[in-house]
C-alpha cells in the first residue's frame, strides 16, 4: 500500500501484518456474537471485551475473505449482519463484508 492511504482503526476487519484477520464489533447489551467466514463451516465465537465491543483473530482469515456477523439476543435468535464498519461490500450494504487491505 502506498504511503499515507491507510490507517489503522479500532474496529471492523484488520489485517495483520504476521497473518491472519482481526475482526471487531460494537455490539452493546449483547453478550454473544459469532463470526461467520463464507466457505467455513465453522462459527468463531467473539470475545466480550469492556465498552460493549466483541473481538476474534482468525489465523487463516486473508484479504478477500467475506464476513458477517451472527448477532444474538437473549432468547438465541440470530440475525446476520455485515460489518458497520466495513470498508468493502462487494455486492452491497446488505450482504456480506469483504476483509482488504
Amino acid at each position: 500500500m502506498p504511503a499515507g492511504r491507510g490507517h489503522v482503526m479500532p474496529f471492523g476487519a484488520t489485517l495483520l501484518p504476521e497473518g491472519g484477520t482481526r475482526f471487531r464489533l460494537w455490539a452493546p447489551g449483547r453478550a454473544h456474537v459469532e463470526l461467520e467466514l463464507h466457505g467455513c463451516s465453522e462459527r468463531h465465537g467473539m470475545k466480550l471485551l469492556e465498552d460493549g465491543w466483541h473481538e476474534v483473530t482468525v489465523a487463516t482469515a486473508a484479504a478477500g475473505a467475506r464476513y458477517q456477523f451472527a448477532v444474538y439476543a437473549d432468547d438465541r435468535k440470530r440475525w446476520l449482519v455485515p460489518d458497520p464498519a466495513s470498508r468493502c461490500n462487494p455486492d452491497g450494504v446488505h450482504q456480506a463484508s469483504a476483509a482488504i487491505a
